[in-house]
């Protein structure tokens, strides 16, 4: 069983650094990881929609947990995103133009 990692062990979104410039652009290596992590983040994605899904059909949890619900619709809207971004082929760019007004705001240091 792997071990839970405390928050300290993550970096924040503000504390990362953009990758720009000829290296990150022309690095076959760089963007082949960039593809597989997205990849990754859509089958998440998809992890977290079917988990929703199952989660209304329960009557008693959308009566009594909604809220948490339209969390899951945010959270696979925001993972849609950064599988977006790693995928694209100038990742600065697409930063540019993220649909969810909270993300954008974090991702561009807003």
């Amino acid at each position: 069983m792997s071990e839970i990692k405390s928050d300290k062990d993550f970096l924040n979104p503000e504390q990362a650094r953009p990758c720009s410039g000829d290296l990150c652009k022309n690095n076959r290596a760089t963007t082949l990881l960039f593809k597989k992590l997205a990849a990754e983040v859509a089958l998440v994605r998809h992890d977290v929609e079917h988990l929703s899904v199952i989660l209304c059909g329960d009557s008693y949890v959308v009566e009594n947990h909604v809220s948490v619900l339209q969390d899951f619709d945010h959270i696979t809207q925001r993972l849609a995103i950064i599988a977006d971004i790693l995928q694209a082929d100038d990742r600065l760019e697409a930063v540019k133009h993220i649909p969810l007004e909270v993300l954008a705001a974090r991702l561009n240091n807003k």
